[in-house]
């Protein structure tokens, strides 16, 4: 859940410079589409659907999964997803999956007996750290811990976190790099959480975190309720 919301986070802070360093992706501008009922039935939290304008003005849709770990059972509804969207907005539209993790079974296909469907698949784990850090990038800054050599750069990259000016900004970058980090490196991530533990506490993320797990965490106890009655 709370990467769910640190990379969506991400992606509507500097849409441009995201689609640019992590896509290779040239954009005008962009912008998350509301999901329709019908979509909605397989859209999960971590599906973003984003509508670009290139620098010739042409449109297309860009259905974005963000996967921390490989997830096989999903390529079926990548598929589903992609002429959802082309039937809705008539326009083109490719599937792009991001995956933070390595895994041995990752590609960019899927394939069975009547169905050829091909991806972007970006692996974060082979890209540079050092690429967004040499172009001061700073609202991905909380992408390098996930990247190649990424845990080399860290010290560094919290370092220009908080060079910036103060804003909230400013503090949602800091705690999206806490959390992120984790994802590699979690004694890592409490040490550096411990140090600037009012930065995070301060951020709007961290508390949309805690009140998402909160109310988890109630339907969970619901759900057991109801066990335990039945």
């Amino acid at each position: 859940m709370k990467y769910d919301i640190v990379t969506k986070r991400l992606l509507e802070q500097n849409m441009r410079a995201f689609f640019k360093r992590v896509l290779q992706i040239e954009i005008r501008e962009g912008e998350l589409l509301e999901q329709i009922p019908q979509e909605q039935i397989f859209l999960r939290r971590t599906d973003f659907p984003v509508k670009v304008t290139d620098k010739d003005g042409n449109e297309k849709i860009y259905i974005i999964e963000l996967q921390t770990q490989w997830n096989e059972e999903k390529l079926k509804n990548l598929i589903i997803y992609k002429y959802l969207f082309e039937l809705r907005y008539k326009c083109d539209c490719e599937v792009v999956i991001i995956l933070f993790l390595p895994h041995k079974n990752a590609r960019n296909h899927f394939r069975d007996n009547s169905v050829l469907f091909q991806f972007h698949l970006v692996k974060l784990y082979e890209m540079d750290a050092a690429i967004i850090l040499q172009d001061e990038e700073t609202d991905l800054l909380p992408l390098v811990p996930l990247m190649k050599n990424g845990l080399d750069y860290v010290e560094k990259a919290e370092s220009m976190i908080l060079k910036l000016p103060e804003s909230p900004k400013k503090v949602d970058i800091f705690s999206e790099f806490i959390i992120l980090l984790g994802l590699k490196d979690k004694a890592l991530s409490r040490y550096y959480l411990r140090r600037r533990r009012e930065l995070m506490f301060a951020s709007p993320i961290y508390q949309q975190i805690l009140q998402e797990g909160r109310e988890e965490g109630i339907k969970e106890g619901i759900k057991e309720g109801i066990k335990e009655g039945i």
